[in-house]
């Protein structure tokens, strides 16, 4: 696993954040654990196929919109994508096994 990111911490976030995870959250914990990913990046991997797009959830009262959560798991998939490019996959290799990973 990358720097602070061993399997107990993605389980804990997994288990603590059932409801999902906002994008700022998800940018938060991988930068405490010195895994430095940008919005950008995270929207790159989400137009790529490698993560899900959010769900849009609205926000309780009048006029606030609505904000977009993502399950828990992208940021073990983050974490794994990271190994993988550090591993020197390229995104095409990447994206067929998390295909092949999905269709099971």
């Amino acid at each position: 696993m990358l720097d602070g990111l061993d399997e107990t911490a993605l389980a804990t976030i997994e288990r603590e954040h059932r409801e999902g995870l906002t994008s700022q959250q998800i940018l938060d914990f991988l930068n405490a654990a010195q895994v430095h990913i940008t919005e950008a990046t995270l929207r790159k991997y989400v137009q790529l196929g490698l993560l899900p797009r959010s769900v849009r959830v609205g926000r309780k009262g009048k006029h606030q919109g609505s904000q977009g959560f993502y399950p828990a798991s992208v940021v073990r998939q983050i974490v794994r994508i990271r190994e993988m490019m550090a591993e020197d996959w390229t995104i095409e290799q990447i994206q067929k096994e998390f295909l092949f990973v999905r269709g099971d």
